[in-house]
């Protein structure tokens, strides 16, 4: 349910993007027709999940009307989307789930902003959402690890996009993804250091002959 939420906010950046920012027309009508059609989409397995919640048992029809491999990634897909449907039990739970991901999206989008105006290279935030929504584009595509490469080439296409020329958005993207690396890196050992756990101990756990008498 994260993740669909994740993804209608993305089309909503989208949309907001290529209303607000000077692109040329074969970007912004592509974008704006795209991101309809997909928040429809979503709309519409949203809608059949709340469907499956609640008793309906038509999604296997639907679903066998559909192409061999299609048919069980969509039939999953609605599953899942029902069963993340637990954390809107109640209005006020549904308004803090979606407070919670607004909220995410809303310190993002700030946080990228500050970094753009720190070099001099956004003009508004709606600048810095379009770079969020190249990035996010990007790096869902699986690739090289931790995106190297992957997260420079998303950030120089988007700000190239806006103006500004690779001489300036590379050492940015660079810059950027080494100061974000290395803070996970220290967050994620300071986190071992709390929990007394070191290299060695994760890579005897992870052995196949580390399990337990139940687990093997």
């Amino acid at each position: 349910m994260e993740r669909s939420m994740d993804i209608a906010a993305i089309i909503v950046i989208a949309i907001v993007t290529s209303v607000f920012l000077p692109l040329p027309p074969q970007v912004t009508v592509p974008m704006q027709a795209l991101g309809g059609a997909l928040l429809l989409g979503w709309a519409i397995l949203v809608a059949l999940a709340i469907a499956r919640r609640r008793g309906w048992k038509g999604i296997e029809r639907l679903a066998a009307r559909l192409p061999g491999r299609a048919r069980p990634l969509v039939a999953g897909a609605i599953d899942r989307l029902a069963a993340g449907l637990r954390a809107f039990s109640s209005p006020v739970a549904a308004i803090r789930v979606v407070a919670f991901v607004a909220l995410f999206w809303i310190v993002a989008l700030v946080g990228w902003y500050l970094r753009l105006s720190a070099f001099g290279l956004a003009g508004s935030p709606v600048d810095a959402g379009f770079v969020i929504l190249v990035v996010g584009l990007g790096v869902s595509i699986p690739s090289m690890p931790a995106y190297v490469g992957v997260l420079q080439a998303c950030i120089v296409f988007a700000l190239g996009a806006l103006g500004v020329p690779a001489s300036r958005s590379f050492p940015f993207a660079v810059f950027i993804h080494a100061v974000d690396f290395a803070f996970v890196g220290a967050l994620g050992l300071c986190i071992m250091m709390g929990k007394s756990l070191t290299i060695g101990k994760l890579r005897a756990a992870a052995r196949p002959d580390a399990a337990g008498p139940e687990e093997k």
